[in-house]
């Protein structure tokens, strides 16, 4: 089976074809051994292709019951930083990249989180300023009320006042 695989493969890669591209690329971090793979196909030997890479390990066969049957899972939207490096990039960078790509998604998610924790928080405060406005023009009604009571008390007593006095000063 895994002869199947490799010869599958080389079609692939002797194609040109992208995703046989990236199937190379993907045997060459996966497998360490890349300058035997590469020599490998370049000669056209399928016997050391075949020692130097273990299928299983990096994915392209999948244990059934009945027999072995490839794997082969490629990604049209493969982003830049997915991308397996072509001027020699060493594995150091590509950590760092990974690295830092991972950790802009993680700060990304955290900003959106406070994004709207910050929303959530303008809208309850919005919610307490509002009740208190109303608060407010209920206690300023309730105040107007109370004045006009107490206006009507004062002139009702100083009604009554005068009244007096001018009862008084008839009866003197």
């Amino acid at each position: 089976m895994t002869s199947d695989v490799s010869s599958v493969l080389q079609n692939l890669i002797s194609n040109d074809s992208e995703l046989g591209s990236r199937l190379l690329s993907l045997l060459l971090v996966n497998s360490g051994n890349g300058q035997d793979i590469i020599n490998a196909i370049n000669n056209g030997n399928t016997t050391i292709l075949n020692k130097s890479i273990d299928f299983k390990k990096i994915g392209l066969l999948k244990d059934t019951k009945e027999n072995h049957q490839p794997i082969v899972k490629v990604r049209n939207d493969q982003k830049e930083e997915d991308k397996e490096p072509e001027d020699g990039e060493d594995t150091l960078q590509i950590l760092k990249r990974k690295k830092n790509t991972e950790a802009s998604a993680r700060f990304r998610k955290r900003r959106r989180e406070r994004e709207i924790e910050k929303l959530n928080k303008l809208k309850l405060l919005k919610l307490q300023i509002n009740q208190f406005n109303d608060k407010i023009n209920l206690l300023i009604d309730e105040n107007h009320y109370w004045k006009l009571k107490l206006k009507s008390i004062n002139e009702r007593k100083s009604n009554e006042l005068l009244e007096t006095i001018k009862r008084r000063n008839i009866h003197k």
